[in-house]
């Protein structure tokens, strides 16, 4: 049986906009169900049948009394930097890239492999366990995720549950493999890629430079995977440095997080978001210490999660708080 959505707006002009493109470009087994009355939305909240996805315009939002009828639900709004929200702007587009290819027609496949670059403009923001807990997210939603750490200092295995991944260090093999990348040395790195909740590249025991690798050349890496289309995700850590090579990667990419530990009218972070002003990519901020003061106005781009945690906690933890599952959301 086929997935159950429901769209639900008093926004009879957007409903039109959107709703022969997702029927022409949806499987027929796809329940498509679309509300504008009010008084439908409001019954529509205490019926006994359920959906798995939701879309809810926030000018509903106040009348969503009652159960919840669908397994996760989506917010519909003009604001992009209100939170996580499906933006009117993008129309049909928006709400096809939250669903995926699995309810596209065969023909009509258009996702490929996404990278997913993860860069704050410092140290200490929590980008390691932002990186690591999206892939872990993207992987229960039944996604085939690769993690790449791209910095010259790896060591996000300190942030690894221990119970679920092993560490094993690359080797300077691997490291030549990835230096004169070909099509067998390809079929080799793919040989040392560690399998557990998600894939990753294990971690190189001293800083890369001392194997002749640079991060540019972890970027290439992931590009390759990309493109080869094994996976349905690439999670590429970055470095905490501004380079014009740094950016050229993550222009490179289809989606970008920044991660940040301060308030976000912190005049670095400003500085760091204005670089990506002309990205033609897809970009959201996570921030990793809730701040109280309404400062959302100092942003442009979306703010897909505000978590107050410690970083020091491990992967494990992290989850089990529930934590980086609107990241993730808002990544796909």
């Amino acid at each position: 049986m086929g997935m159950k959505v429901r769209i639900s707006s008093p926004d009879k002009e957007y409903i039109d906009k959107i709703v022969g493109k997702l029927v022409s470009r949806m499987r027929r087994d796809i329940s498509l169900e679309f509300i504008t009355d009010e008084k439908a939305f409001v019954a529509s909240r205490t019926a006994l049948h359920r959906v798995n996805v939701e879309f809810v315009d926030e000018a509903f939002m106040n009348k969503a009394s009652g159960k919840n009828v669908a397994d996760v639900t989506f917010l519909i709004g003009e604001h992009i930097n209100t939170g996580l929200v499906v933006n009117k702007i993008e129309g049909s587009e928006a709400i096809l890239r939250i669903l995926g290819d699995e309810v596209l027609k065969d023909t009509d496949v258009k996702r490929k492999c996404q990278i997913v670059a993860v860069s704050s403009p410092y140290g200490g923001s929590g980008k390691t366990i932002t990186a690591l807990s999206i892939a872990a997210r993207l992987s229960q939603m039944n996604r085939k995720v690769l993690y790449i750490d791209a910095e010259n200092m790896q060591n996000y295995y300190e942030k690894l549950d221990a119970g679920k991944f092993m560490l094993d260090y690359a080797s300077k093999d691997l490291a030549a493999a990835v230096i004169n990348l070909t099509s067998d040395s390809y079929e080799k790195i793919k040989k040392n890629i560690v399998h557990g909740e998600f894939d990753y590249l294990p971690a190189f025991e001293k800083y890369l430079f001392h194997y002749h690798l640079t991060p540019a050349m972890l970027n290439s890496l992931a590009h390759t995977f990309a493109a080869k289309g094994e996976y349905d995700y690439v999670i590429v850590e970055q470095e905490c440095a501004v380079t014009p090579e740094l950016l050229q990667d993550i222009m490179d990419d289809t989606r970008h997080v920044v991660v940040t530990n301060r308030p976000l009218n912190d005049s670095r972070l400003k500085k760091y978001l204005d670089l990506f002003e002309e990205y033609g990519g897809y970009t959201v901020i996570v921030q990793t210490e809730a701040v109280l003061d309404d400062d959302l106005q100092y942003i442009t781009m979306p703010l897909a999660e505000r978590i107050s945690l410690d970083i020091d906690c491990d992967m494990g933890e992290i989850l089990e708080k529930g934590h980086y599952r609107k990241a993730a959301e808002a990544v796909l």
